[in-house]
């Protein structure tokens, strides 16, 4: 994602991205068509066209790979070490080591810890190093850190072309193939070119046009005529596998169609340099390419880098080089680089530090582009600034999680800082703890070398070199650092059996009352939780206990101890967008160092309150509070037990939903101070989306006392919540008036019915037997203050039917309050059965008010009478009131699409623009400017789609307008938001099925179209791409700044592509929480 700053000020010339932080785990899971269906479906699939990467690395044969690097002999002494003792480098400095003096004896030789590596430079002999030898060290380091790439070798020959050296092998976890270790013995045992024909002619024609007949099977050139290459002998050997007779054997021939989305790269170290006779093969490169490539290499580059390669194969398969030269003498290879398009990426390898570092940074960009696949679901949170609640403190905090092909998924939430680095007050750069861009310039996503500020780097494991880990850093891995790794007890193995004091505090909800109760392994507890837990006995009770409050009983981690930490703690945080709470100077803090604490639910089942800060002003990132509802406790055992075997009836996949919501806070400042302290009221309320039925109001008004349950809504059967289905729907905080009095309360719909998880077809569209209704409860105390119901019946002051409402509810709803004055007159919200509702509310104190008062009304019906069409809401619009030559109206913006079935492609989805002309909320309601029978219908909107650039000439725009989302499969998939007259939505794109090259998550567009008549805003261009996975919505920050969702945007502006950094647009006011001060009844 990226920011995008709003203000009445011309807009910034640059968009750039913000991360969608997340790594994505090897999946195995199959989903038909025909089965439930959820929003996790993206990650269960794969591309299916062998879309595994091919790199192959080729070297030019030239005296310059003799020459040396570093050297401590001579006047140069201590070169190598003294340039190469740094922690970056030290890997490079140990390899380069053991190639020139070998391995150490052991501890006398300076290899104390026993590794087959010397301690420090210290210890090392003096040694030269030549260039080939550095980059046989780089290569090694590369290769060590990632897996499921194929990578050869090819080199030039003596005279004539070139040869393959090392096919196309995989490179396994562990190297059980001896795959990487194979490629650099062959590179150890080239011998270092010296003087005469002991160097090769350089005739990178000639040897690329030998690897096209490689990959493509054809006769083999020159690849056998290999007596000579090396001091007169032939040792390395060309790799006896790839010839079959006088052909190649091509890697991809047996099954072409497995290899429609392979990608072709490499690394091509160079002397830059054609030399000798390189037109021996003319004809051949002008019949197989073209002209221009036979002519010069740079042409073939381009033609290679923009052409299909791989014959035989349906579909593009290009090769992309990457071009380090070696030496400094004049050459082409910069032209080379520039036909490749990795101009930017080109360098010089003469002999430095920086030198080793940037070719490190080469060889290990073009591995990880070749594999890499990421993506997110929640959007980042921003605490708002209590004592000027206009504006946004600087704190940005991430969700992360990992998906899994079994039960246990982990997550995490992780801390970076924006910042303004030009003076303008606006926020333009997301930065880590060392105040470095945490955004990685590759990708958008966060960078591998970023540290997260609850993040200690003393703390952090070992990295895992295969996924990009770096040492001391945390990145965006989800089990590096974080809130999760700041879990009491987790680092220092110390949990605890219960609720002590240094021990992690945890808690299950209360069989009654309100004090929550401590999740402690004794025989109390696990006797009174035995049932809910579905365990044997006691004992297997108590170890479910243990092992949910994170003691590691069954040795995951293989190291013979049962009783310290298990490998990773926090579940994954999917849909429950972190809550930030800002306490103010409560607590011993201040107005510098304001108390803050984040609230947020995962789906192992727990709810979580983390600490920003201490009092003190150190980063903390603790856990100071979690509990599971009893509901849940019966996935612990098949969490715990995490070997996929597990079914539920509201998932496709053997994962369990848990505490999804997302939470919402009411916040009450008695005295209006910007703190929370005395009697003022922090009440925190959260549903479960998929997890279950209830919703839970928690008492945070004291931060540093356990939270209390303050109330427990859940499906009932003769009571007021037989409607209320999957929570799905975000509770929405509002101030109504009745009987005279004002209230606080809590506005939701009725949630979720299975049965819309069906295929497509007459039962998934039909009517559903739950979830059809609209709640407003009591803030304070749960009481249902009035719904709205489907069937028939007698209205009273607390029900009210409505016969047409017949179709689930899982949105957020959007209140309105059309005259100022602090209470909510009015409600939108959208179904799954493509109908677009009104609620009035309107304030008052009569008798019988909300039976004679209260009413809901269809505005809009993009219902498809054919049956052919099914269009749901499962976001809520975003209002805005304006005027047009008509006059004014309030303008009702709603996305269409299927959160519960995003990879469907049957159905055809739109953003609307509704203009609700009955601006005022009263009784009865002023006449509608509405054609037709008063409810807006398709026909009645200005269909804009194919005027994206600029306005759409004759179109009635008087009802609005609507845009279909053409993508196949294309809907919308997160809230609209309206700022400075422009309209920001996203979208997602589902994979075509006969699209096998698309990334498996899809991928996300994101729109800004103008409010009037919704052409593009910018460019004249209506929508951009914004990489892999579903774009999460555009988050407004403060007065200035949108985060917009994103990895994949550039060009936005004025062509730039800087990821790093942020950007502004024009925008409108953060609404994060329901802040209320007695005497004043906004919200903040």
């Amino acid at each position: 994602m990226f920011l995008v700053s709003a203000s009445t000020r011309l807009l910034r010339a640059v968009v750039l991205c913000v991360p969608t932080p997340l790594w994505l785990g090897s999946l195995f899971c199959c989903i038909s068509l025909t089965s439930l269906a959820d929003d996790t479906d993206i990650f269960l699939g794969a591309p299916t066209g062998g879309s595994a990467p091919y790199i192959m690395l080729t070297l030019d044969y030239r005296q310059d790979l003799s020459g040396p690097f570093c050297s401590d002999r001579g006047n140069a002494a201590g070169q190598c070490k003294i340039m190469l003792d740094s922690p970056d480098t030290m890997d490079f400095l140990r390899a380069l080591d053991v190639m020139v003096n070998g391995v150490p004896a052991g501890a006398a030789d300076g290899d104390r810890d026993g590794d087959g590596l010397r301690d420090s430079a210290a210890d090392m002999a003096d040694f030269e190093a030549s260039k080939l030898q550095a980059l046989i060290a780089v290569a090694r380091s590369v290769f060590e850190r990632h897996n499921g790439v194929y990578v050869g070798l090819m080199i030039s020959n003596e005279d004539s072309g070139g040869t393959i050296l090392r096919g196309y092998r995989e490179f396994l976890p562990g190297d059980t193939n001896n795959a990487k270790q194979q490629l650099v013995d062959i590179l150890l045992s080239l011998p270092l070119p010296n003087s005469g024909n002991q160097y090769h002619e350089s005739q990178p024609k000639e040897l690329h046009y030998e690897w096209f007949r490689y990959i493509n099977g054809g006769a083999v050139i020159f690849g056998d005529q290999t007596a000579n290459n090396f001091n007169g002998t032939n040792t390395p050997a060309p790799d006896a596998s790839v010839f079959s007779g006088a052909n190649y054997t091509s890697p991809f021939s047996l099954s072409p169609s497995s290899f429609e989305c392979t990608s072709f790269y490499e690394i091509y170290a160079t002397s830059g340099n054609e030399t000798g006779s390189d037109s021996d093969l003319t004809a051949e490169i002008t019949l197989d390419m073209n002209a221009a490539s036979a002519a010069k290499f740079e042409d073939m580059v381009a033609y290679m880098t923009n052409n299909d390669l791989l014959v035989a194969t349906a579909g593009d398969q290009t090769l992309q080089t990457w071009f380090i030269q070696i030496g400094s003498s004049a050459a082409f290879a910069d032209d080379w680089a520039l036909a490749a398009g990795t101009d930017d990426e080109y360098m010089i390898v003469s002999g430095s530090q920086t030198e080793l570092i940037n070719m490190y940074n080469v060889f290990n960009s073009v591995f990880s582009r070749a594999s890499r696949v990421s993506t997110t679901f929640t959007a980042p949170s921003v605490p708002v600034n209590v004592f000027n609640r206009i504006q946004s403190l600087d704190s940005y905090y991430q969700a992360l999680f990992e998906p899994q092909s079994t039960e246990n998924w982990p997550g995490n939430i992780k801390k970076f800082r924006l910042a303004d680095r030009d003076g303008d007050s606006d926020f333009d750069y997301v930065l880590d703890a060392n105040g470095i861009p945490a955004i990685s310039q590759e990708d958008g996503k966060i960078a591998h070398e970023a540290l997260s500020y609850w993040t200690r780097p003393l703390d952090l494991p070992p990295p895992n070199l295969e996924e990009d880990e770096v040492d001391g850093r945390d990145g965006r891995s989800v089990t590096r650092g974080g809130a999760g790794q700041k879990i009491p007890g987790f680092l220092n193995d110390d949990i605890g059996l219960t609720n002590a004091v240094g021990s992690r505090k945890v808690f299950v909800e209360p069989a009654t009352g309100s004090n929550f109760d401590p999740l402690d392994v004794d025989d109390t507890t696990g006797a009174a939780l035995q049932s809910l837990l579905g365990a044997a006995d006691l004992d297997a009770a108590k170890d479910l206990i243990a092992w949910a409050r994170g003691i590691d009983i069954d040795d995951d981690d293989t190291d013979t101890l049962r009783d310290d930490a298990r490998p990773w703690l926090l579940g994954d945080v999917l849909h429950s967008t972190p809550l930030v709470i800002n306490y103010g100077t409560t607590g011993g803090y201040s107005t510098s160092n304001p108390n803050i604490r984040l609230f947020f639910g995962t789906n192992n089942g727990f709810f979580h309150i983390v600490e920003d800060k201490t009092s003190g002003g150190a980063e903390s990132g603790a856990e100071v509070f979690s509990f599971i509802p009893r509901e849940l406790l019966i996935n612990l055992r098949d969490l715990r037990a995490n070997n996929g075997a597990s079914s539920y009836p509201s998932s496709s996949s053997n994962h369990p939903y848990g505490m999804d919501g997302e939470p919402v806070a009411l916040v009450v400042d008695q005295d209006g101070n910007s703190s929370i302290d005395g009697s003022d009221e922090v009440y925190i309320y959260t549903g479960m989306r998929r997890g279950g039925k209830s919703y839970y109001a928690l008492d945070a008004s004291n931060p540093s006392a356990t939270p209390q349950l303050l109330w427990k809504i859940t499906k009932t059967a003769g009571g007021d919540f037989d409607e209320l289905g999957y929570t799905f729907s975000k509770p929405k905080l509002a101030k109504v008036r009745f009987d005279g009095i004002k209230r606080d309360v809590l506005i939701f719909g009725g949630g979720f019915d299975l049965n819309k998880d069906g295929s497509a077809g007459s039962i998934a569209r039909g009517p559903d037997s739950e979830g059809n209704a609209i709640y407003i409860v009591d803030a304070r105390t749960g009481a249902l203050i009035w719904k709205v119901v489907g069937g028939s019946g007698t209205d009273s002051d607390t029900v009210h039917y409505e016969a047409e409402l017949t179709h689930s509810i899982p949105s957020e709803v959007t209140t309105l309050d059309a005259n100022g004055n602090g209470l909510v007159d009015r409600i939108y919200v959208g179904d799954t059965g493509s109908v677009l509702w009104r609620i009035d509310i309107p304030e008052g104190s009569d008798p019988n008010h909300r039976r004679d008062n209260w009413t809901i009304t269809k505005l809009a019906n993009f219902y498809d009478p054919s049956g052919s069409q099914d269009r749901r809401f499962f976001y809520p619009p975003d209002i805005v009131q304006t005027r047009d030559q008509l006059g004014s109206y309030d303008g009702v913006l709603i996305v269409s699409g299927d959160r519960a079935n995003p990879t469907e492609t049957r159905d055809t989805n739109y953003m609307f623009l509704v203009k609700d002309r009955n601006i005022r909320s009263g009784s009865p309601p002023p006449a509608p400017v509405f054609p037709g029978d008063g409810v807006i219908n398709m026909p009645d909107l200005a269909d804009t789609t194919a005027c994206g650039a600029t306005e759409c000439p004759m179109r009635d725009y008087s009802s609005g307008w609507m845009i279909e989302l053409e993508g196949r499969g294309e809907k919308g998939l997160s809230r609209p938001l309206v700022a400075n007259g422009t309209v920001f939505f996203t979208s997602y794109i589902p994979r075509r099925s006969s699209d096998t090259c698309a990334p498996a998550e899809g991928s996300g567009r994101l729109y800004m179209v103008r409010l009037d008549n919704s052409s593009a805003k910018y460019n004249n261009v209506r929508d951009y791409d914004v990489g892999p996975g579903i774009p999460t919505s555009v988050v407004p920050v403060g007065q200035n700044t949108l985060i917009v969702p994103g990895s994949g945007v550039t060009d936005f502006f004025n062509g730039r592509s800087d990821k790093t950094k942020v950007i502004q647009v024009g925008g409108r006011n953060m609404y994060m929480l329901y802040w209320t001060t007695p005497g004043y009844d906004g919200p903040f």
